[in-house]
C-alpha cells in the first residue's frame, strides 16, 4: 500500500497524467505565464490583446516556446508579438503600420 501511494505522489509530482503539464512535455523547464507574456506584448504595443497561443521557438528564437501575443491596435490592425516562454523576453513583432503601435525600441523591425 506504501508503494502504491508513493509512486502515485511521486506521478504527481512529475506532471504525469497532470493537466497542467507543460504542453512540450518537457519537465523541469520554468515557463512564464499567458498574463504575464500579455502583459510584456502591452509594455512594447499598444493595442488590446485578443489572443494568446503557445507556439514552439523558430531557429533563432531562445528555448523551446514562445508566446505568439495578438494585440488589436486602436486604429483597427493586427499586431502579433512574440515573446520568449522561458524568460518573458521581448523578441519580435509584425504587423501592419508597426511602427506607430510601437512603444519603446524594438529588438526587431519588419524591413523597409
Amino acid at each position: 500500500m506504501r508503494t502504491l501511494i508513493a509512486l502515485a505522489l511521486l506521478a504527481c509530482l512529475c506532471g504525469i497524467g497532470a493537466a497542467g503539464a507543460a504542453p512540450s512535455g518537457k519537465i523541469g523547464q520554468a515557463r512564464i505565464g499567458e498574463a504575464r507574456a500579455a502583459a510584456v506584448a502591452q509594455e512594447r504595443v499598444m493595442g488590446e490583446v485578443i489572443d494568446v497561443e503557445l507556439d514552439d521557438a523558430e531557429d533563432d528564437e531562445p528555448g523551446d516556446e514562445v508566446y505568439d501575443v495578438r494585440l488589436l491596435t486602436p486604429v483597427g490592425d493586427v499586431i502579433s508579438v512574440r515573446i520568449a516562454a522561458i524568460d518573458g523576453r521581448y523578441l519580435s513583432a509584425e504587423g501592419p503600420d508597426l511602427a506607430r503601435a510601437l512603444r519603446g525600441p524594438a529588438t526587431k523591425r519588419p524591413a523597409p
